[in-house]
């Protein structure tokens, strides 16, 4: 796959290749007393990372973080298959952490699928997650397979256990989902389905590239390639009687879907979601009458390799595979025209006669918006405080949205 193949995370497009371009050197980064940078080796919780690895040990109690079930290409279950689970650096970390040094990924646990194809992975209580938590109170955790005849990857996000639930919980595949509103939908453990795939050759599983069962390994960014894409973040329909304005502030809450790939083997498939950097800029879209549009956001995406990382010695290797993850804002805006709108239902339309705006969470997601080679992926945007979408009647008139009355609708449109 070229570096000039036609990538938002965004939902994370991960597609992992054999890169074509040299990592950066190393910079040298001043890290607080819970962190050490090694051989280029970034340790965000040197102390999670040995209170882990002592928690392996029997007799350590440990509680549920998550299961499901791992089925392969056409749906049947996939036994006796060792699975593995990494805690992954927060959003903050990796976007403050220079080009040529690797964040280390941390094991949670290891487990092995009984004969329907279901896993439960544990943990021991983690005191602190420095490093590990963004600053919504989330966690990324990647599941990978450790063995067996098929390969596995994918991303979730979840909520640690808290005053309010002494409990995991799930944060949706995109990290978008509140925690109260997990709390009241669930029970139990997170719960996700895997999919495995025969052709362990095509998945770029760390397990196949780091050996003795990976011993560790980490993601690290390089400064080249880059390539731009447009982000998806709102879709606005008015007609005669409405103008609007969606003002977007930030891109800590944007993400984009993986897809991870091999070079060579024509082989593709979609691996969960990863964030942008967390910026502070925005863009304040003005909506003028009759128009049917995307809002979208140019980003830069970059590549994070592969590095296998000896667990004794810290020394680190590159394997010759990368992803494509979501890396920056360029502050560069368009409007995308669309045709299609969808209908409005009398339930979820009210009448406006003055400026109405909106502020709150909600998530608004493109499937198949973006393409990077030949794979087309979604991306996600989750509104919240730092969004705001305001409707201005020029008269009387009704609006409606797509899955609730507008105030409380992820999209809004002119009836």
């Amino acid at each position: 796959m070229a570096t000039s193949k036609s990538v938002f995370a965004l939902i994370l497009i991960a597609i992992f290749v054999v890169p074509t371009v040299p990592p950066a050197q190393a910079h040298e980064l001043q890290a607080p007393t819970s962190e050490i940078t090694v051989n280029s080796l970034k340790r965000p919780n040197l102390e999670l990372s040995r209170a882990l690895a002592a928690a392996a040990m029997p007799g350590v109690r440990r509680t549920p973080i998550l299961s499901g079930t791992l089925l392969d290409e056409a749906g049947e279950p996939i036994r006796d298959t060792p699975l593995r689970l990494d805690l992954e650096p927060s959003r903050e970390v990796t976007a403050a952490t220079a080009a040529g040094v690797g964040i280390e990924v941390i094991k949670l646990d290891e487990t092995t699928t009984d004969g329907s194809g279901a896993f439960t992975f544990d943990t021991p209580a983690l005191t602190s997650l420095d490093g590990y938590i963004d600053a919504s109170g989330r966690v990324s955790v990647l599941v990978t397979s450790a063995g067996g005849q098929h390969a596995v990857m994918r991303r979730t996000y979840l909520y640690p256990p808290s005053r309010k639930a002494a409990r995991w919980l799930s944060a949706g595949p995109t990290g978008a989902e509140s925690p109260d509103r997990r709390l009241a939908a669930s029970s139990g453990a997170p719960r996700l389905q895997l999919t495995g795939h025969r052709s362990t050759t095509s998945i770029p599983n760390p397990g196949k590239y780091c050996p003795d069962g990976y011993g560790g390994y980490s993601w690290r960014k390089s400064s080249l390639p880059v390539i731009k894409r447009w982000v998806p973040l709102q879709t606005v329909y008015t007609r005669s009687k409405t103008t609007a304005l969606y003002e977007w502030s930030t891109t800590a809450k944007t993400s984009v879907e993986a897809v991870a790939v091999v070079s060579g083997q024509g082989r593709e498939f979609k691996a969960g979601y990863t964030h942008a950097q967390t910026v502070s800029s925005g863009v304040k879209f003005k909506i003028g009458t009759n128009q049917n549009v995307r809002l979208r956001a140019e980003f830069e995406f970059r590549t994070w390799d592969l590095v296998c990382v000896d667990n004794v010695t810290l020394k680190t290797k590159l394997v010759g595979v990368f992803e494509w993850r979501p890396d920056r804002f360029t502050g560069g805006n368009s409007k995308q025209s669309l045709k299609s709108v969808w209908p409005c239902k009398s339930d979820n339309t009210t009448q406006i006669g003055s400026d109405t705006w909106v502020s709150r969470d909600s998530t608004h997601t493109a499937s198949a918006s973006i393409k990077i080679g030949n794979v087309s992926v979604g991306a996600s945007q989750e509104n919240g405080s730092s969004w705001k979408m305001t409707w201005k009647p020029k008269k009387k008139t009704k609006i409606c949205g797509n899955n609730d009355v507008p105030i409380h609708a992820a999209q809004v449109r002119e009836k």
